[in-house]
């Protein structure tokens, strides 16, 4: 029975706080600025670099590479739909992105390494998280991220707008 009430009240804490993504937020004033650095460390190493940059509707998108194999860069501007502009802002708001988290972890192994920073503006309230650390390790198969969760939920907003540009067929890598 507790858990039940427990599960209750993050349930109505959870549409509370999402009940302003298709109400009353504003839209027009939702800014979100990502930086994801994926770097591998090891003999050929490469890495790739994504920035998106959205005010409003209106989404920028750039991917640089780097290293061994390193690609051409890619850039994307588009506008984006009501509904998409709507399902975005659910998965931040379900995915639990409005909240500032800092965690820096040692970079000094074989392996891949993650930095991401994510700024997001939007109804009157600011975060800005920030996260480095190895994803990844090759000696134990483990990384030391200790906010795996929200490093996925992030890599799952990314691959949510490279959907929007596919559908539009725009390059995304």
């Amino acid at each position: 029975m507790r858990q039940l009430v427990s599960l209750l009240v993050i349930l109505l804490s959870l549409l509370y706080h999402c009940s302003n993504v298709q109400s009353n937020g504003d839209k027009k004033n939702f800014l979100l600025n990502l930086k994801y650095v994926d770097v591998e460390h090891s003999k050929d190493s490469n890495s790739a670099s994504t920035m998106v940059k959205i005010k409003g509707r209106d989404v920028y998108y750039k991917i640089n590479y780097g290293g061994f194999h390193a690609g051409k860069p890619i850039e994307n501007r588009f506008q984006m739909t009501d509904s998409e502009l709507i399902k975005l802002l659910a998965l931040i708001c379900v995915k639990q992105l409005m909240k500032s988290i800092q965690e820096k972890e040692s970079t000094n192994y074989l392996g891949n390494e993650i930095r991401l920073t994510l700024i997001i503006t939007f109804d009157k309230k600011n975060v800005t998280s920030k996260i480095s650390g190895m994803s990844f390790i090759f000696r134990n198969n483990k990384g030391n991220i200790t906010n795996k969760k929200y490093v996925k939920s992030v890599g799952l907003l990314l691959s949510t707008i490279k959907d929007m540009m596919y559908k539009r067929g725009m390059k995304t890598h």
